[in-house]
């Protein structure tokens, strides 16, 4: 019997690296375009993960394991996106915002990734 569903994740342990240089030999070793995946930020991301998940498609973070742990953490959007659901279009309760939840949320997914509440809120606790 075969899989209905198959998905395949470029898995990077960046506990591995430890330069920008190291970085770059691994993507280009591995034929990935480091304009789609930033060598400095996975540096950066090593301050609070061991490995990061990435879509072998779009390039975008997937799932992680923060440093010290075993689990796999999946980012919310994979879901959605698995679900078919738009976070536009959820009847959710608005979260608590903390300054380091949001920190987390840019280590792990960009800057891009924050939504208007977000921005507000980090303008707002200067």
């Amino acid at each position: 019997m075969s899989n209905l569903y198959s998905f395949n994740f470029i898995k990077i342990d960046i506990s591995l690296f430890n330069s920008v240089g190291d970085v770059l030999q691994f993507l280009n070793s591995n034929n990935i375009p480091k304009k789609e995946i930033s060598p400095q930020k996975l540096i950066e991301a090593k301050l609070f993960h061991n490995v990061l998940f990435f879509d072998p498609i779009t390039f975008n973070l997937v799932a992680y394991i923060k440093k010290g742990e075993k689990n796999i953490n999946f980012v919310p959007e994979l879901f959605e996106m698995m679900n078919g659901i738009s976070s536009q279009k959820k009847d959710k309760k608005p979260k608590k915002l903390s300054l380091d939840g949001i920190l987390d949320k840019i280590n792990t997914q960009g800057i891009k990734s924050l939504n208007k509440n977000e921005l507000d809120f980090l303008s707002n606790s200067q």
